[in-house]
């Protein structure tokens, strides 16, 4: 106050629907939003206050849990950070409250908050983290299916996702999965602009535990990654699961042209009552009741892969917003011609992809500048106002900068003989507070001991200029 959203207004409307939702979560929502203004604000700031005064037990699962399944789609310049899930946002709120506080937290979130917040481990009541099920026959007939938390039995802590098919058959695949990346096909609207970079790549390892509990049947099952765009499935080597154990799986994720992993996870095909007779009671093609029990989902590890432009897409939301594939835009103009991804800004124009988790690893850019004096290959971008970049720089210069809010700082430079329109290969390699940077012939290599940035993605940027990429490569160090 004063502003473009009219606080007092609001805070009357929040204040109103407190008073009058009479304690009841679903009325108190209703009312608030109902009486116009800033509609999502309200309810949102209302909602939590609620959650809190209620407790889940007073929030119906049908009417607002489960049409949401834990599934959070946000909107940031992290492509990779704008998946979400509720779970996760929770226990990240948590643990920065635990590190604010100074205080240690007890298990099982002291393991979940240091070693896999983001993974789906089921242990708050309820949650799902936004998992998905899909049954298919040879037909691909699809079946009823249901996913629900369970406390029946767990690979780790207490709490695991049960999922449940009717009427399948010998052999049918059954798909147990997150979605790693979204398309406009996904959504009903493009409201707030989202744009995604997937979160899940290959060269990481996949990870997942998979029960059968003793009243379903036998199956083979393994893990899988599907392509978000060519629908190609790769999975680890199958393997026979009897019922009544717990199995631990791993799968790294190879690489492929054009990949872009949309979406991770179990694929389970029933051969019934043990693996020497899957004729089960009855003849080949009857229908059964087929459940199981998924927990501790996740990646880790350094991804390996190569975005080649000529081989990605445009994903078009609406006609004023279009993004390229595993990319998200800040300012500037972001189009693919010619086989090569194209950004163009008036001042500073930046596209961001991979991961935000990504620590120590080695990336390599061709990029060709067109027209201006600034041209960078961003790596550890942990946002528009935070990263570092191995820049071409006015006056026949590289350099690798850092950007701080609003401004560059030089780490280091040196001459270079660079000419617009001519391609040059940038390589960096960033290694705890350390970059190293060849630009075309110049090397450079500096240290950062002030409040050096440790993890981010990658991209490509510009100042005032056009700038066209060809390929990213992403990698391990030292290989």
């Amino acid at each position: 106050y004063p502003g473009n959203c009219h606080i007092i207004p609001n805070i009357c409307v929040m204040i109103l629907g407190l008073l009058y939702g009479q304690g009841d979560f679903t009325r108190t929502l209703l009312i608030t939003t109902m009486c116009g203004w800033d509609t999502d604000c309200n309810a949102g700031n209302v909602g939590a206050l609620m959650g809190v005064i209620c407790g889940l037990d007073g929030i119906d699962y049908d009417t607002w849990r489960r049409p949401i399944n834990d599934f959070l789609a946000c909107s940031s310049t992290m492509g990779s950070m704008n998946i979400m899930d509720i779970p996760y946002g929770a226990l990240y709120i948590a643990r920065q409250a635990n590190l604010l506080d100074g205080q240690e937290a007890p298990e099982p979130w002291r393991t979940i908050f240091d070693q896999r917040i983001d993974s789906c481990h089921f242990e708050l009541p309820g949650s799902t983290h936004a998992m998905k099920i899909r049954a298919a026959g040879g037909d691909g007939q699809r079946f009823e299916s249901s996913l629900s938390n369970t406390n029946e039995s767990a690979a780790s802590g207490s709490r695991s996702l049960k999922f449940s098919v009717n009427h399948c058959q010998l052999l049918d695949k059954i798909y147990v999965y997150k979605q790693t990346y979204y398309l406009p096909d996904d959504f009903s609207d493009s409201r707030y602009d989202p744009g995604f970079s997937p979160a899940a790549y290959p060269g990481q390892t996949l990870h997942g535990s998979i029960y059968l509990p003793s009243y379903s049947y036998g199956a083979k099952v393994c893990l899988y990654a599907k392509d978000a765009y060519t629908g190609k499935v790769q999975h680890s080597q199958p393997v026979d699961l009897e019922t009544g154990c717990w199995k631990e799986l791993a799968f790294t994720i190879p690489d492929y042209p054009g990949a872009v992993i949309g979406e991770v996870g179990f694929l389970a095909e029933p051969v019934g009552n043990g693996f020497t007779d899957p004729a089960f009671d009855g003849p080949l093609g009857q229908d059964m009741d087929f459940c199981g029990l998924v927990d501790d989902l996740y990646v880790d590890g350094q991804a390996s892969y190569t975005i080649d432009f000529a081989l990605s897409y445009t994903d078009v939301w609406t006609p004023m917003h279009k993004e390229v594939s595993q990319l998200v835009r800040w300012k500037g103009l972001l189009y693919l011609q010619d086989e090569q991804l194209n950004l163009s800004g008036s001042d500073q124009a930046l596209a961001i992809t991979g991961s935000h988790k990504m620590k120590d690893y080695r990336a390599e850019f061709t990029l060709t500048p067109v027209t201006g004096s600034c041209h960078m290959a961003a790596v550890r971008v942990q946002g528009a106002m935070r990263y570092y970049a191995a820049a071409l720089m006015p006056d026949g210069r590289a350099a690798i900068l850092k950007k701080v809010p609003n401004r560059l700082i030089t780490l280091a430079q040196t001459q270079l003989d660079w000419k617009e329109g001519s391609d040059i290969t940038i390589r960096v390699e960033v290694e705890k507070d350390r970059i190293r940077a060849q630009i075309g012939s110049a090397l450079l290599e500096c240290q950062d001991k002030d409040h050096p940035y440790l993890n981010g993605a990658v991209g490509i940027g510009c100042i005032s200029g056009h700038t066209q990429c060809g390929t990213i490569h992403i990698g391990k160090l030292g290989v």
